[in-house]
């Protein structure tokens, strides 16, 4: 048996509830700062694991993404990413703030795991028998904090 299938609860579609009324006030919040800011986001949903699937994760980035759009974020949204594919992409989104400036917004639904104090996102086909796996086959949350931050981009606490 997996990690993941003793550790993870599914989630319910409170969390997209949640969280679109949080995007929804995040930009609310930021619509008066500057009316031609650049709102970009990118929203990850990996649901396809193989020995503990989600149902939702993929239906509430699709939906989030779409109410996003409706905000103006220039949005991208992954679905089902292996480490590589999830990197590459945070990586991209990084690299899209420094050229646009404005506001980022990232979201993921998923596995995630805490490990000696750290949060991993876990992608879709990792093979994570035990704990100790984590670290190797997760994607630190620490490289998506690092991935945006520079002079010009900033996050909150």
């Amino acid at each position: 048996m997996s990690i993941l299938r003793m550790a993870m609860p599914h989630r319910s579609r409170l969390g997209l509830s949640i969280c679109v009324i949080a995007a929804a006030c995040f930009a609310m919040n930021t619509a008066s700062a500057a009316p031609t800011e650049a709102r970009t986001a990118l929203v990850i949903g990996n649901s396809d694991y193989r020995s503990s699937p989600l149902v939702n994760p993929r239906h509430d980035a699709r939906d989030l993404g779409e109410v996003l759009k409706k905000l103006g974020f220039e949005v991208e949204v992954v679905i089902d990413q292996n480490k590589e594919q999830m990197t590459e992409a945070i990586f991209e989104f990084g690299d899209r703030l420094r050229k646009r400036g404005g506001v980022g917004f990232f979201y993921y639904a998923g596995h995630g795991m805490e490990v000696d104090g750290e949060n991993y996102l876990i992608p879709v086909g990792a093979d994570i028998p035990s704990e100790r796996y984590v670290k190797l086959r997760g994607v630190p949350m620490g490289e998506v904090t690092t991935g945006l931050v520079s002079r010009d981009v900033h996050h909150g606490a």
